[in-house]
């Protein structure tokens, strides 16, 4: 597993952390990346082969962004409104692009692609945080021509719809993760080789939901997890199956 970040420290101790809570040596790497820039997505795809095994099997386009606070169209600074849909939508065009690249050219099959959704998805207004809703509902055609476009290839694009999480992206709205223990450049995106791994289920969640979870839910949680991510292939609107 490939974990990345604007950070190349944060993406470091991401994977350390990972690696030490699974037990696991030399499975989870970390690299920096801009997702709003083409050329580190590709070069990620290139680092991902090597560091994979020479396949990527799965690539999520985790990468997200919104304002600090609600704030109008007409207030909002140029700059955050272009920051948002660079990364949003952009980022994960480019990410995407970059993984097909790759899969399309892979013996054995080609691998599966995941777009993250949030509000605004499914058309509801979101006001005071529009580049958001705007970025997230842009998601949601991109899929179906991405759908399109792969049909016949091998490789399978689908959307992940977590809902609302508690990560600090939800709590400062300034894009953090819990695997790096704050705010700033979080997680962004994450590739795998499943042959690489063999079998490993990761979630990302903050540490206010994950305390949550082991509280309430207990032995409980690989069964939700499970059950969760087999009800997201039952919407045909989302997913596209291999």
């Amino acid at each position: 597993m490939l974990l990345t970040s604007r950070s190349e420290a944060t993406a470091q101790d991401a994977a350390a952390r990972l690696s030490d809570t699974h037990h696991t040596t030399n499975m989870v790497h970390g690299a920096a990346c801009d997702v709003t820039n083409w050329e580190h997505v590709a070069a990620l795809a290139q680092t991902a082969l090597q560091l994979l095994g020479g396949r990527i099997d799965v690539w999520i386009n985790n990468a997200g962004v919104s304002q600090r606070g609600k704030v109008s169209v007409v207030e909002s600074d140029p700059g955050d409104l272009e920051n948002i849909l660079d990364t949003n939508l952009l980022g994960s065009m480019y990410g995407t692009k970059a993984a097909l690249q790759v899969m399309r050219q892979q013996q054995e099959g080609g691998g599966q692609v995941w777009l993250v959704d949030g509000n605004g998805a499914r058309g509801n207004a979101t006001p005071g945080n529009a580049a958001y809703g705007a970025s997230k509902r842009a998601l949601t055609q991109l899929l179906r021509s991405l759908v399109a476009e792969t049909k016949g290839t091998g490789c399978a694009v689908h959307m992940l719809s977590p809902g609302m999480v508690a990560t600090d992206l939800l709590f400062s709205v300034g894009g953090g993760c819990a695997l790096c223990g704050g705010g700033g450049a979080g997680v962004v995106v994450c590739v795998f080789s499943i042959k690489a791994m063999c079998c490993m289920h990761v979630v990302f969640l903050s540490r206010h939901m994950w305390v949550f979870i082991k509280a309430y839910v207990g032995a409980a949680y690989p069964l939700l997890c499970m059950t969760t991510t087999m009800l997201l292939y039952t919407i045909p609107e989302y997913n596209q199956l291999p």
